[in-house]
């Protein structure tokens, strides 16, 4: 054999030799010596450096059963790492699944709150366009709600004096019941729950969702409970004179009789309407509009005295003049002790005609002793 031949040759047995930089020397050396452990070991190095990781192990086992201690600190090493690299990739999966569960979550609340603000949506618009009309007896949806609407300030008081009424009614009930009555028959009623005396056929009251509608000749007007929609009466001490005020403006204005001394409260409200009170041909008149205790704005049989203070308290009118403010005046209407700061707009002659007649017997209370401070 010669020199390069004993240098860089390695015999494996008689007739087979191998080049020890040969790539593959350690592979074709360990199949005819399987059992150099120092051999077993480099080569299982070597996979390991080719990241042939599964492989380097299975030698690493074989020089670990050989009694080779490297090996078997790599190989407790290798199962230490599989181990931390197990938890870390079980933790990894339970998150990616943690956050696919969130995703989902997330998206059926969407769909769900979607799906609410949709009904929602659809539940407004159903209330808004769609209007129910209400009697006494059923409650049914007649037609799409579709009309222009004009707020009360739309009203012109010199022309539509009979809507104002009607309105102030509608309030009276509203802050008395807490709710609008669902047909404007419910305020003529017998006494004493008669809001007034009678409603003129032109006027209807319609419903859409929450809002409620004074209707006439085509126009919606909504009602909100706003001093646009409501009358008051202002007795005018001074002038001895009773008002029927809108929104601060007499509409009507009646010279009385009042007491021999001032009233003792300064505000009031009609807590009864009464048609003929003690038959009606008595010192309190044909008409009685109740305050509270035992004050009444009233007529009288004798107008004599009408302008003066004579009375114990109440205010006498006219019978014509109680008998013209009666069927405008609902039950509810504050009365208050205040000054007439201008003329009234109106006179008895532009009452509508619609709202004076013959008085209705259903507002009389024939068996009642009225004792008014007369």
């Amino acid at each position: 054999m010669t020199n390069f031949m004993k240098t860089h040759l390695i015999r494996l047995r008689n007739g087979v030799y191998v080049s020890k930089s040969d790539p593959n020397y350690l592979e074709k050396y360990l199949r005819f010596y399987p059992d150099d452990t120092e051999k077993v070991v480099e080569y299982a190095d070597s996979l390991l450096e080719k990241g042939e990781n599964e492989k380097a192990m299975k030698w690493f086992e074989r020089a670990a059963s050989q009694g080779s201690y490297r090996a078997l600190q790599i190989l407790r090493q290798h199962k230490e790492t599989e181990k931390v690299n197990r938890a870390k990739r079980a933790l990894k999966l339970e998150q990616e699944r943690n956050r696919q569960k969130w995703i989902s979550r997330a998206y059926l609340f969407t769909l769900l709150g979607f799906a609410l603000l949709l009904f929602l949506i659809a539940l407004y618009f159903f209330k808004e366009r769609f209007y129910v009309h209400q009697t006494e007896e059923h409650i049914y949806t007649t037609q799409t709600f579709h009309h222009d609407v004009y707020p009360f300030s739309e009203v012109d008081p010199e022309e539509q004096l009979h809507l104002l009424v009607v309105a102030n009614s509608l309030n009276q009930y509203r802050d008395l019941h807490g709710f609008y009555p669902s047909s404007l028959d419910t305020l003529v009623s017998l006494y004493p729950s008669n809001y007034l005396s009678s409603i003129p056929s032109s006027i209807k009251i319609e419903k859409a969702g929450h809002h409620t509608f004074l209707v006439e000749g085509g126009f919606h007007y909504e009602l909100k409970g706003a001093s646009e929609e409501r009358l008051e009466l202002h007795f005018d001490k001074e002038a001895n004179a009773l008002g029927l005020v809108h929104n601060g403006t007499p509409l009507l204005a009646f010279l009385v009789a009042s007491g021999t001394a001032p009233l003792p409260f300064k505000e009031s409200s009609v807590l009864k309407r009464v048609v003929n009170p003690n038959g009606g041909d008595t010192i309190l008149g044909t008409r009685g509009l109740v305050l509270h205790d035992d004050y009444a704005l009233h007529g009288t049989n004798d107008g004599g005295e009408i302008g003066s203070r004579v009375t114990k308290g109440c205010l006498r009118f006219e019978n014509a003049d109680i008998e013209a403010l009666y069927p405008l005046v609902s039950l509810g209407t504050p009365f208050k002790v205040l000054p007439l700061a201008k003329p009234p707009l109106l006179t008895e002659e532009d009452i509508p005609f619609s709202m004076t007649g013959p008085p209705m017997h259903t507002e009389s209370s024939p068996e009642t002793a009225f004792h008014w401070k007369h």
